[in-house]
């Protein structure tokens, strides 16, 4: 289905114009970077007021178009990389648990995947890849959950609303409470706007005993 929707749609690089891609690894960094979130927990490298981004983030969310997942995330890890290098040396980041921003259960049977859930993953993996060390990180999916279904945040008209929208609406995995406790979390996401969602998971992890929750997301 996949190869039959790229003959129908065929990719092009949204910077190059190459054909093959939807964007090629090296035109990455020559994409608007992001002014910071608000939030000094939250890293997002590129600008989501880019037509581009918002095009690629859009197909990652529609189209579960791995290999776009996979560049993302690893463009996610190189431009965090020294950030996390710092993180290793300061607060034991060798031994974190990668965690992605989960949808409902509902969710996940109507569109079939979380596209964040693939961003973590690639990112897990290219974290790993570049290790220079045996210590890996742990990429888990199944440990912090969604428990109810909001109304989607890009629909939310203020900010003070997109934080009561998604308030209480994470929890962690009885199961694995104490697999987080004292651990140092990376908690990745696709997009930021307020913040809201990340703010709110980070939240339920640090509550339920994680060390440190670091947010990270493609573009803000």
């Amino acid at each position: 289905m996949k190869d039959f929707v790229h003959i129908l749609f065929p990719d092009f690089c949204c910077v190059c114009d190459r054909y093959g891609h939807q964007v090629c690894r090296g035109c990455i960094p020559t994409l608007p970077l992001s002014k910071g979130s608000e939030s000094i927990h939250i890293i997002s490298p590129l600008s989501y007021r880019d037509a581009r981004v918002r095009e690629l983030l859009k197909s990652l969310k529609t189209r579960k178009d791995i290999e776009l997942a996979n560049t993302l995330g690893e463009y996610l890890y190189t431009s965090s990389q020294d950030l996390l290098s710092e993180l290793t040396l300061t607060k034991n980041l060798r031994s974190s648990i990668i965690i992605p921003i989960p949808i409902t259960k509902d969710r996940m049977h109507t569109r079939g995947f979380n596209q964040a859930e693939l961003l973590a993953h690639a990112f897990a993996e290219s974290y790993n890849r570049h290790s220079q060390t045996n210590n890996k990180v742990l990429f888990r999916s199944d440990v912090l959950i969604k428990t109810k279904d909001t109304e989607k945040q890009a629909t939310v008209e203020s900010r003070e609303k997109r934080f009561i929208n998604i308030q209480n609406s994470f929890a962690i995995h009885q199961q694995y409470e104490d697999l987080i406790s004292g651990q140092y979390i990376i908690l990745i996401d696709d997009i930021t706007t307020t913040g809201a969602t990340l703010l709110a998971a980070r939240k339920t992890l640090l509550d339920a005993g994680a060390r440190e929750v670091l947010c990270l997301a493609v573009a803000h």
